[in-house]
């Protein structure tokens, strides 16, 4: 399905909005005279985007560099992408371009799961955004404030995920293939790959994935949003969007039950 027929079909059942925490946000544009041709630099300029969008619609704080202790003792340095201290939520923000996969990358993953049991009264959130500003590494040619200015412009979804729902993904516990599938090779980092269509349908339909998943509805909570009127980024407004956010009222047993399973797995 196109995304714009899908946005369309969504707007009839996201109409409530959602209450910014801040109306204008503005990204720092780097000094960069090789922006146009340096992939990296456009994707890290992509990412950053959503970081801000995150924070813009949520609140918290942007990349607090955090230092984490794994499952086996070991410390590691983990920056979650916006962290509220006061509400204790903790948000991963992901980019994808439609008709692509949206990669759960498994270092990303440990480190997520080892902040997750260093500071289990926080819930945790991957907000997956999709958009359609194609080839930002290879093709797209336009300075990192026009990225900005085509971002706010195009046609994009939401879905917000808990944790403990990413969790049973990336694992793959109970999901069909037809939905997500493995990656573990040389070329990429060993990852699991969410499908394009799955997250359409998460849009569309999420309570029959619930019900295809069997997760369990009675715990599972699907709120329909649509994003703020009048949010500016770098001045420019940002066209408004749908957002499906799923909440997860076991979460806490969830993390719980995780911590348990993790401290029965390290090794004495």
């Amino acid at each position: 399905m196109l995304l714009k027929t899908l946005i369309e079909i969504a707007e009839e059942q996201y109409k409530q909005e959602i209450r910014a925490h801040h109306r204008m946000i503005a990204i720092p544009i780097k000094s960069n005279d090789d922006f146009m041709t340096n992939g990296s630099s456009k994707a890290t300029a992509l990412g950053m985007y959503f970081e801000y969008l995150t924070k813009s619609i949520h609140g918290g704080e942007l990349k607090q560099n955090i230092r984490i202790m794994s499952a086996n003792g070991d410390y590691e340095r983990y920056k979650p992408d916006v962290v509220h201290k006061k509400k204790k939520i903790a948000w991963e923000a992901k980019a994808c371009v439609t008709g692509s996969t949206c990669n759960l990358l498994d270092y990303q993953i440990r480190k997520i799961m080892n902040y997750q049991f260093d500071n289990p009264e926080f819930t945790l959130y991957f907000a997956f955004y999709r958009h359609q500003i194609f080839g930002i590494k290879s093709s797209y040619k336009k300075s990192e404030d026009e990225l900005y200015h085509d971002l706010n412009q195009s046609r994009k979804y939401a879905v917000i995920l808990p944790l403990s729902i990413v969790e049973r993904l990336h694992n793959r516990i109970g999901v069909s293939e037809k939905f997500i599938y493995r990656y573990e090779g040389q070329t990429y980092d060993n990852c699991t790959c969410l499908r394009s269509s799955f997250l359409n349908r998460l849009l569309k339909e999420p309570e029959k994935i619930i019900d295809e998943l069997n997760w369990d509805e009675e715990r599972i909570i699907i709120e329909r949003y649509r994003s703020p009127a009048n949010q500016f980024v770098n001045s420019g407004k940002v066209s408004q969007f749908p957002i499906m956010w799923m909440k997860d009222k076991g979460y806490r047993q969830w993390v719980e039950d995780t911590m348990k399973e993790m401290i029965r797995q390290v090794p004495f």
